[in-house]
């Protein structure tokens, strides 16, 4: 899949962040990403918001309501994904249309769109 494109507006570069080599930038970056400790770190920027983030009381709070949000967030597609196959399922046993099979799952009106959009 090398040099595809997927025509989403992004670019996308893929980095070992096993190579953690202190002889370039880049290794150096890599190092930081796996470190806890941010006196351990090369990069004061980087330094510094992990500081903000794991000891500040500002910032240990935002963290948590930024690992909050996106918990919520990946069990709400949990749950759209699991009603997604559901309807599939429907549909393909019972020979049913996305409709029919969303009345018989109960799905609330204000979702159908969102999961016809994806089925």
């Amino acid at each position: 899949m090398e040099n595809s494109i997927f025509h989403d507006g992004a670019d996308i570069i893929y980095v070992n962040a096993a190579c953690q080599s202190t002889d370039d930038p880049l290794g150096r970056l890599m190092h930081d990403f796996h470190c806890t400790d941010a006196d351990d770190m090369y990069y004061p920027e980087l330094a510094e918001r992990v500081r903000f983030y794991k000891t500040n009381d500002k910032g240990v709070t935002k963290m948590c309501e930024i690992m909050n949000e996106v918990l919520n967030e990946g069990r709400a597609e949990g749950l759209t994904e699991g009603l997604l196959t559901a309807i599939r399922n429907l549909m393909a046993a019972q020979h049913l249309s996305a409709q029919d099979a969303m009345n018989i799952l109960n799905i609330p009106t204000e979702l159908r769109k969102k999961l016809l959009s994806k089925l």
